[in-house]
C-alpha cells in the first residue's frame, strides 16, 4: 500500500502530462501499481483477507473435553492429541487458545496428573521441554 504523499505525487505527474511507463520509472512502482492508484477515487481499500485455520482446530472439540475432564497439564493434553493424529508442536499457548481458560483454582487442584508429575507443563507462556 503506498503513502499518501506518492499517491498525490502519482496523480500531480499524470496532470503534467507524463504516461503510466515513466511515472512509473521515475516513482519506482510497478506500471499496475500506478494504474491501479490512478483510477481509484482516494486511497483504494485493502483487500479483507479471511483468517486461516489452525492446525489445532480439528482438535478443540477434544481438548475441550479433556478439560472438562479434569486434566490441564499441557504434556497430557499434547499427548493425547498427538495419539488422535495432531501433527504439531507442543506450544503450551496454542493449547490455552484452543482450550477453554480453566479457573485458577481448578488448575491448582490438578497438582498431579497421570504422570505422576507434579505441575509439569502446566498452562503457561512458556514452551515445553522436549
Amino acid at each position: 500500500m503506498l503513502g499518501s504523499g506518492l499517491v498525490i505525487s502519482l496523480h500531480e505527474l499524470r496532470a503534467m502530462g507524463k504516461s503510466i511507463r515513466q511515472i512509473a520509472r521515475e516513482t519506482n512502482v510497478s506500471r499496475n501499481t500506478v494504474r491501479k492508484y490512478l483510477r481509484a477515487e482516494g486511497l483504494p481499500e485493502r483487500k479483507k483477507r479471511p483468517k486461516r485455520g489452525s492446525k489445532l482446530d480439528p482438535f478443540k472439540t477434544a481438548l475441550h473435553q479433556l478439560m472438562a475432564d479434569g486434566i490441564y497439564n499441557a504434556e497430557v493434553l499434547w499427548e493425547r492429541i498427538r495419539q488422535q493424529g495432531y501433527s504439531g508442536g507442543k506450544t503450551c499457548e496454542r493449547l490455552r487458545e484452543a482450550a477453554p481458560s480453566a479457573a485458577p483454582s481448578a488448575r491448582r487442584a490438578a497438582l498431579r496428573d497421570e504422570t505422576g508429575r507434579s505441575g509439569a507443563g502446566r498452562l503457561g507462556n512458556r514452551r515445553l521441554r522436549g
